[in-house]
């Protein structure tokens, strides 16, 4: 019996920013033998809080490096990598519906075809110990820019965390109560309201 994908926004919306609406992401919404632009996969590096050798550009080395010392990819694995004070673009994304082959990444398995991944440095306690949430303001205002951006070109887009599609903490806070966060002013900042 051939399974039907269900409508988008059939599982509810979690909240509409600056006229962006968000939506409840369940898999029976999203046609993983499609290559139609379907979402948006938010990662962390894994690295521990606050050391700074962590750049965008150790991050693609570290994966592209030839195993044991790396991972072996053939591309970059992320669409971008949010460092501490900066963004940078590996593979762009353009404004037609489809990932072609030039956008594909390679961060959350079987979802690469449909959905773009976006990775930003941290996620870890500085003992590297456990799953944190490490994002610095600056960080989070990088990420959510992107966000926006992505929703801005891809209304019907999802936004969801790479532990939402996979047994893992990654990104290591939880990202539909992030995007609340956003969707409220604040006085200052404070990632604890949206922890894992």
């Amino acid at each position: 019996m051939k399974k039907t994908k269900k409508a988008i926004g059939s599982a509810g919306i979690i909240t509409t920013v600056l006229g962006l609406t968000f939506y409840v992401f369940t898999p029976e919404q999203v046609d993983l033998r499609s290559h139609d632009v379907q979402g948006i996969v938010i990662h962390c590096a894994a690295t521990p809080e606050g050391r700074k050798t962590d750049t965008p550009k150790a991050i693609v080395d570290w994966h592209m490096a030839p195993k044991p010392r790396g991972c072996g990819e053939s591309v970059p694995p992320y669409n971008a990598i949010v460092g501490y004070d900066t963004l940078i673009w590996y593979r762009t994304w353009n404004s037609d519906s489809i990932l072609n082959r030039m956008e594909v990444s390679w961060g959350s398995a079987s979802y690469n075809i449909c959905f773009f991944n976006i990775c930003y440095i941290g996620g870890m306690n500085k003992q590297y110990t456990k799953a944190k949430n490490t994002l610095t303001q600056k960080q989070d205002s990088l990420l959510w820019e992107v966000v926006k951006s992505f929703k801005r070109t891809f209304p019907n887009g999802f936004v969801i965390g790479h532990n939402q599609v996979c047994k893992k903490a990654c990104p290591s806070f939880n990202v539909p109560k992030w995007i609340i966060y956003h969707s409220k002013s604040h006085d200052k900042y404070n990632r604890e309201e949206f922890n894992l």
